[in-house]
C-alpha cells in the first residue's frame, strides 16, 4: 500500500466526519434550546405507516441481501464471490438502517427491564453525597444563610 493512499483515505476520513458534525450543529445555532426542546414531535404519534413501510424496506432488503451473500458463496471464482458478498453485506446493513428506529424502543424496553428491577430506574439511583442525605448536598448548606450585599 501507497502512502498516498493512506493519507487520501485518512483525509477522506476526517472530511466526511466533520461535515457530518458540523451541518447538524451549523442548523442547530439558528434554534433557540427551549424552543428546540419544547417543540419536538411526540415519538409514539409516527407509528403505523412509518413503521410499516420501514419493515417492509427491511425485509426487502435483508431477504435480497441474504440471497445475494448465499450466491457470492456458491461462486466459482474467489475475488467474485467476495465482490458479491460484499454486495449482500452492504445490503443487509441497509435492511439494519431502515428497522433501527422501529426496533430501537422495544429492544430498549426489554433489554433494560432486568436492569431496572434490580438496579432501580436510573433517574432516580443516586449515590449517596459526602457529608449528606442520600442524593442530596451536605446538611451544612441548607442550614447556612445566603450572603447577601
Amino acid at each position: 500500500m501507497h502512502s498516498t493512499t493512506v493519507v487520501a483515505a485518512l483525509t477522506a476520513g476526517m472530511v466526511v466526519t466533520v461535515a457530518a458534525a458540523a451541518i447538524p450543529a451549523r442548523a442547530a445555532t439558528t434554534v433557540a434550546p427551549i424552543s428546540a426542546v419544547s417543540q419536538q414531535p411526540d415519538t409514539t404519534a409516527s407509528r403505523g405507516r412509518i413503521g410499516t413501510s420501514r419493515l417492509w424496506a427491511a425485509t426487502v432488503l435483508g431477504s435480497t441481501g441474504i440471497a445475494v451473500i448465499a450466491i457470492g458463496t456458491r461462486s466459482a471464482d474467489l475475488y467474485a464471490g467476495i465482490k458479491v458478498i460484499g454486495t449482500g453485506c452492504a445490503t443487509v446493513f441497509l435492511a439494519v438502517l431502515a428497522i433501527g428506529p422501529v426496533i430501537v424502543g422495544p429492544l430498549t424496553r426489554v433489554l433494560g427491564w432486568l436492569p431496572a428491577k434490580v438496579l432501580g430506574t436510573p433517574a432516580n439511583w443516586r449515590p449517596p453525597m459526602r457529608g449528606g442525605t442520600r442524593g442530596g448536598p451536605p446538611r451544612r448548606w441548607r442550614r447556612s444563610p445566603s450572603v447577601s450585599c
